[in-house]
């Protein structure tokens, strides 16, 4: 996985900077393995921002057959514009630099050619249940979001897609989006994965 860089901001590892469809990849190798322990033939895949795209990026390359359900929590399905956090022109770029470097940021970005080509079609194929979960804590130049990642990005046609209003937190490094993977602080997505995976929702 690498470490934290000095400014404890992102992981310091080439290989946590690769291209999401890599990331697909390399999930795809730990799904045979799961699946080949346990004897089962579907698995239920839950990602928190990117990773939902990497879940997204399996079953599009790899088919939805082995996938249950797959639950995506702040994922920027429609791209992450980094003027949601405030930053202008002149910065527009940087959290693909300094903040977030590598491939993955670029192919998270509104209107990258991973995106549009992830997008393409049918947004939820095959029969995996999908259900994804946004948070709603501020606006930005007139975007509700959970701080990181505008609401609208979030959702998928064909999916369960529950919107929540959260507390707005102090800032983007102690932001909804990112306290959202922490049940103690932010329960609401862990309550409504459950709920999904119970067959509730």
């Amino acid at each position: 996985m690498g470490i934290l860089s000095s400014s404890q901001v992102y992981i310091d590892n080439d290989e946590a900077r690769r291209s999401i469809n890599e990331y697909a990849d390399r999930l795809a190798r730990v799904i045979e393995i799961v699946l080949h322990h346990t004897g089962k033939n579907k698995v239920i895949l839950i990602g928190h921002s990117m990773g939902g795209l990497v879940g997204r990026a399996y079953v599009k390359n790899y088919g939805a057959e082995k996938v249950d359900k797959l639950v995506a929590i702040g994922t920027p399905n429609h791209g992450y514009f980094t003027e949601d956090l405030g930053f202008n022109d002149i910065t527009k770029y940087f959290g693909c630099s300094e903040l977030h470097p590598g491939q993955e940021c670029f192919d998270i970005s509104g209107g990258s050619d991973f995106l549009n080509s992830l997008n393409a079609g049918d947004e939820t194929p095959g029969n995996t249940s999908y259900l994804t979960i946004a948070g709603d804590s501020t606006e930005i130049y007139g975007k509700r979001t959970d701080q990181v990642v505008r609401v609208e990005s979030v959702k998928l046609e064909g999916a369960k897609n529950i919107v929540f209003n959260g507390r707005k937190f102090d800032s983007y490094l102690d932001s909804l989006h990112q306290e959202m993977i922490y049940p103690d602080s932010v329960p609401e997505p862990y309550d409504y994965t459950k709920q999904f995976l119970l067959g509730n929702l």
